[in-house]
């Protein structure tokens, strides 16, 4: 997986950056914001990517754009340094492993609670308790509805899937009723 190792290294690189110029927080919320919107944003990477369009105009282009999010020089400098490298397309895994390396540093992980409907807060606290107990880390919780579920909850800390949801439940059911 080349492109794994180039991204670490590139978030490597940043992180070391935003630590020595203390500001991890700060550059962890950019670099999110900067992948997303490069992302999100078909006609942005297809003009980055468009030979036909001369360096200054893409240039121009990315300064818009890093000025409308807003973002830090030292972003703004990373960002356009990775264009110049032609590694702006590595951004969304740049982020991903800037982000394991804060969570890393802030002893931290992330969660992925999933429902069928939205959950109420003290639920999710009770979940969030949990995982915290569980692993004594920090724990950073992403909430999605996904009305296949049918009812109950999904959890996703890291590799680990907890499958609390009714379908599962019942298809475990089914799967005992027919094996026995």
């Amino acid at each position: 997986m080349a492109n794994g190792s180039i991204a670490r290294r590139w978030a490597k690189a940043l992180f070391l950056l935003a630590e020595q110029e203390n500001r991890l927080l700060v550059v962890s919320r950019e670099i999110d914001r900067v992948a997303e919107a490069w992302v999100s944003s078909q006609d942005l990477q297809s003009a980055m990517a468009n030979p036909m369009l001369d360096r200054k105009i893409r240039s121009t282009i990315l300064g818009e754009v890093l000025k409308a999010l807003a973002v830090s020089k030292t972003m703004e400098n990373f960002v356009r340094l990775l264009n110049d490298k032609h590694r702006i397309g590595e951004l969304a895994g740049i982020a991903r492993a800037f982000q394991l390396l804060a969570d890393q540093k802030e002893n931290r992980i992330r969660a992925e609670v999933i429902s069928a409907v939205p959950l109420d807060d003290t639920v999710v606290a009770s979940i969030q308790a949990a995982i915290e107990a569980a692993t004594r880390k920090k724990v950073l919780i992403t909430r999605r509805e996904d009305s296949s579920l049918i009812g109950g909850v999904v959890t996703r800390v890291g590799d680990l899937m907890y499958d609390g949801s009714i379908r599962t439940q019942l298809n475990r059911i089914k799967e005992g009723m027919l094996g026995g």
